[in-house]
């Protein structure tokens, strides 16, 4: 793996030891100022004034004398960042700030001294200078963009060491980074301790907010979209992304791929599966769809859930047929054509119900009672009810009726590429039924009620655990 680390160089970043200081010329101590609690005196910046040179004018003195110099030169940050690095650097870049004309604060000479210590210790050193001002945030971001960006096509792995340079600058390279997956080290320059890794604990809490929200809308399509590198959770969002759109050998693919993780998720891996991995009658499809088209209620895709209710409405007449006559309507009896063969031997069990078909017209067609389809399945519905057969669901009737006053609304979508919204769908029931009173009563018919979507509510729980 090929590795660089980049540099955000300041004027801490060379220092000489105390121990040392007695010993140094005073053409070069007159220009330091000391810390006693971390034992290193630096140039001070501030105080140069007053030897009437500036930060850029002292730095400038140290380059022309290094080979001097570099006996007493300490790089105390530069070896607490390359001490918490495991992976072998193949390259280095340095980057601070070089204005034109020079600032009194520039670091560029200290980025020719680091440069030719790195280069003595044989590693690969290049500087990045910006020529931008190092306070402004927008000019910083844009520099270090394009230099990670001109960086990472070259090295698999970017290590950002950002505790020299003004506070704009390390807040862009943050910025700049978010989501690239880079490492950043912050060592700090109070007390040289530790490594404070906080960046992507950051990147997390922003990621984390980002996908709360779009579960709030169950937005899984969204979540695949961004930088999150969980394959559980990657798993997760597609198992739900097919399983809404009622898809499950798809969605089965995925749950088993988290399943193989063999971690202490597995049970909850199972049980998802569990719940799609048999073969569904027409009550568990009426489930699935049910609560497919309570998450696009949710998301406000109206469009959507109303294809849903109807292809419930397609379908809501066969489980009572299979009830009450004793039979089976599954995927191959509806497709034998052309004679249905399956379908009329089940037909002509019951010679009234034929006698009864046979009555029935279509406007001023004959009802084609041979080819089982929702209008056929109605009417057969119908003379069960009427026979005493089975007793309809107390909401069976109101459900059917709004659904039947809604086909226009469906053939508008179909036909006429028209857009729907809450308002179209509520002026087309009937007065005495809201449209919440609809949803509720058809989750009671089904057997689920509505805003009960355990399942989902089970999927982005365990998404926001994973990203802790």
């Amino acid at each position: 793996m090929k590795t660089a680390l980049i540099i955000l160089l300041g004027n801490r970043d060379i220092q000489i030891h105390e121990s040392k200081y007695n010993d140094l010329k005073a053409k070069y101590a007159q220009f330091l100022s000391h810390n006693e609690k971390e034992g290193y005196y630096v140039v001070d910046k501030y105080g140069a004034a007053q030897h009437k040179k500036s930060f850029f004018e002292i730095s400038e003195l140290f380059w022309q004398d290094y080979d001097y110099l570099i006996n007493f030169f300490e790089f105390p940050l530069w070896q607490k960042t390359i001490d918490s690095i495991d992976n072998e650097i193949n390259k280095i870049f340095i980057s601070t700030s070089n204005q034109n004309p020079p600032n009194k604060q520039d670091c560029a000479y200290f980025a020719y001294i680091l440069k030719k210590y790195l280069e003595s210790k044989k590693f690969d050193v290049e500087i990045k200078f910006s020529e931008s001002n190092p306070t402004d945030f927008e000019s910083m971001f844009n520099f270090y963009s394009e230099l990670f960006n001109s960086i990472e096509k070259d090295f698999d792995k970017l290590i950002i060491s950002n505790t020299g340079g003004t506070p704009q600058m390390r807040t862009a390279s943050h910025f700049a980074g978010l989501f690239r997956f880079y490492d950043y080290i912050a060592i700090s320059a109070s007390d040289n301790s530790s490594p404070m890794k906080t960046f992507q604990q950051q990147e997390t809490l922003i990621l984390y907010n980002i996908v709360e929200k779009m579960l709030n809308t169950f937005d899984y399509e969204g979540i695949n979209n961004l930088p999150i590198q969980n394959d559980e959770i990657k798993n997760l969002s597609n198992y739900a992304i097919a399983r809404i759109a009622l898809n499950h050998c798809y969605a089965l693919k995925f749950i088993e791929d988290n399943i193989a993780f063999e971690n202490e998720n597995k049970d909850f891996y199972q049980n998802l599966k569990d719940e799609i991995n048999y073969n569904f009658g027409i009550r568990d499809l009426e489930r699935e769809t049910f609560l497919s088209a309570n998450i696009k209620f949710k998301q406000k895709s109206y469009g959507d859930y109303l294809w849903r209710l109807f292809t419930i409405h397609e379908n809501m007449s066969i489980p009572i047929i299979e009830q009450a006559l004793k039979t089976r309507i599954d995927k191959k009896m509806l497709k034998n054509k052309p004679d249905y063969t399956e379908w009329n031997e089940v037909l002509h069990k019951y010679p009234e119900l034929i006698e009864y078909l046979k009555s029935k017209k279509i406007g001023k067609s004959e009802l084609n009672w041979t080819v089982p389809n929702r209008i056929v399945f109605s009417y057969v519905s119908k003379w069960i009810f009427k026979k005493g057969l089975l007793v309809p669901h107390k909401y069976f009737n109101d459900i059917f009726s709004c659904l039947e006053n809604l086909k226009d609304l469906r053939n508008d979508i179909a036909h006429n590429y028209e857009g729907i919204g809450l308002n179209n769908i509520e002026e087309c029931l009937p007065k005495k039924i809201t449209l919440e009173f609809f949803n509720e009563m058809l989750g009671e018919y089904i057997g689920i009620k509505w805003n009960s979507i355990d399942t989902y509510n089970r999927i982005n729980k365990k998404i926001l655990d994973l990203l802790k």
